[in-house]
């Protein structure tokens, strides 16, 4: 479930996009046919709601816990902004609200504009969500990556003996030194997989295509249709668009992906340079992964968060996205 902070961090673009100007009120009978597409039991009671928060916000009276107001502003100007860019105003705009997207869905689409996709993003680093066994496996394979997957444990898979010996002592102390000894072992030999794999992969042509794509959909969320980003870098709103994965490789290149354990982090983390070429440029691109339990350490499977240590205005000016 999404939080507060990002419902009406995408309702604002929504907003922007409609035309409809900062801070008015929307009236509930033209809600249902300008903002369409929640799936939610209380279709537009839920909206209803998001919109008076909205609205609250805008006031001075009450934003959510890390959103201020001139960020809410920025949101809708860029929104407007870049629905001037897609032509005549939009007069309906889907949007997601609370509901998740399908299993497989690849597209980022928080929210929808005729054809046109739309991703926000607030403050946020994160590129990518998914289980180790797809980053540090399936990202070198041809097969389908199944669900069941999500529910291994990559710690006890990768270390088995140490992670016994680290849960055993956990129960018995919380602050046991065997949880670091094991993040960092876990780091170092998944960091390695990683290299090994793709120093074997990239000798077949064949495997070698796969894994340039798998690099942009992973590190640098290009997938198979193009679409445009929201993104709220402090109180700035960024406009990019992201091109599609034929477009993007008809530039660049992906020449490596090198993985570095951070044998200095109390958490199980690994640090990678996506390398990229086109012509004559070569650009560095730096993130970190961090694998971690989402629900208590121990409990069930972890899961790989992938995170960017640079700015999406990095990514413009580098022309691996286009400013619109």
């Amino acid at each position: 479930m999404p939080s507060l902070k990002t419902e009406i961090s995408e309702l604002s673009v929504a907003l922007g996009l409609l035309g409809v100007p900062l801070g008015k009120a929307v009236p509930r009978q033209d809600i249902a046919s300008a903002i369409i597409g929640v799936t939610h039991k209380d279709h537009h009671g839920h909206l209803g709601a998001k919109l008076n928060q909205y609205l609250q916000c805008l006031w001075g009276s009450t934003c959510p816990k890390n959103l201020s107001v001139a960020q809410v502003r920025a949101l809708w100007e860029a929104g407007r902004d870049l629905g001037q860019r897609l032509g005549p105003m939009a007069q309906q705009v889907v949007w997601s609200g609370p509901t998740r997207s399908a299993p497989g869905v690849v597209i980022p689409r928080d929210i929808q504009v005729g054809a046109t996709f739309v991703s926000v993003k607030v403050e946020s680093n994160v590129m990518y969500n998914l289980s180790p066994f797809v980053l540090f496996r399936d990202f070198f394979s041809d097969g389908v990556v199944g669900s069941a997957r999500r529910k291994l444990n990559w710690f006890q898979e990768v270390d088995p003996d140490l992670y016994h010996q680290a849960e055993a002592a956990y129960k018995q102390d919380k602050n046991t030194p065997l949880r670091i000894e094991l993040f960092r072992s876990v780091a170092k030999k998944s960091a390695q997989l990683f290299n090994d794999q793709w120093a074997e992969a990239s000798t077949d042509k064949t495997r070698f295509k796969k894994l340039l794509t798998n690099a942009a959909k992973f590190f640098l969320r290009i997938n198979n249709a193009p679409y445009y980003l929201v993104a709220l870098e402090g109180d700035k709103g960024v406009v990019a668009f992201v091109p599609d994965i034929t477009t993007f490789l008809g530039k660049w290149q992906p020449l490596e992906v090198e993985a570095v354990p951070d044998e200095e982090a109390k958490q199980s983390k690994v640090r990678f340079c996506v390398r990229l070429r086109s012509g004559e440029r070569e650009k560095n691109f730096r993130f970190h992964a961090e694998i971690r339990w989402s629900h208590g350490q121990f409990n069930g499977a972890p899961e790989v968060k992938i995170y960017k240590n640079f700015l999406y205005t990095d990514l413009i000016q580098s022309e691996v996205y286009y400013a619109p």
